[in-house]
């Protein structure tokens, strides 16, 4: 590590320069920092449209590997890439948490399912057969004595 710092005592007064060192200040040590670094980058706009698929998730899945595409009718590969050409060297996807605590972004999208979901088991859809709503249907509450 090169520095200006003097190795001998001197009898007047330093400068502030005296002291300084002469490496830059590392930036990714921090969030903002990192966040700064990666938006001075030239192909900055390329990684915002790469990480697109994460949605804002705060904790993303990073895929790496082999991306092929395969002809389904005869099983043959088309084209073969690998995340190792892709910025980070790897795909971004959500981690799809629902609990809010964990990851707000994916517990927003996924917040409207259980209402969804309550109301396949009443009257039917969403792989759920219609005939369920020809079944009681009951939800009790109940309230400890004060």
């Amino acid at each position: 590590m090169a520095s200006t710092l003097d190795l001998t005592p001197r009898t007047s007064a330093r400068g502030v320069g005296s002291n300084a060192d002469t490496i830059p200040p590392i930036y990714t040590y921090t969030a903002a920092g990192s966040a700064f670094e990666r938006a001075t980058r030239p192909d900055y706009f390329g990684w915002l449209e790469h990480i697109r698929a994460a949605a804002g998730c705060t904790r993303p899945i990073r895929l790496a590997g082999q991306l092929l595409t395969v002809d389904a009718s005869t099983g043959r590969v088309l084209e073969q890439r690998h995340t190792d050409a892709m910025p980070d060297a790897a795909i971004y996807t959500a981690c799809g948490n629902r609990r809010a605590t964990v990851c707000p972004s994916c517990a927003q999208t996924y917040q409207r399912d259980a209402f969804q979901l309550l109301r396949a088991g009443l009257v039917g859809g969403k792989g759920i057969p219609d005939t369920v709503a020809q079944h009681p249907a009951v939800f009790a509450t109940f309230t400890a004595p004060s």
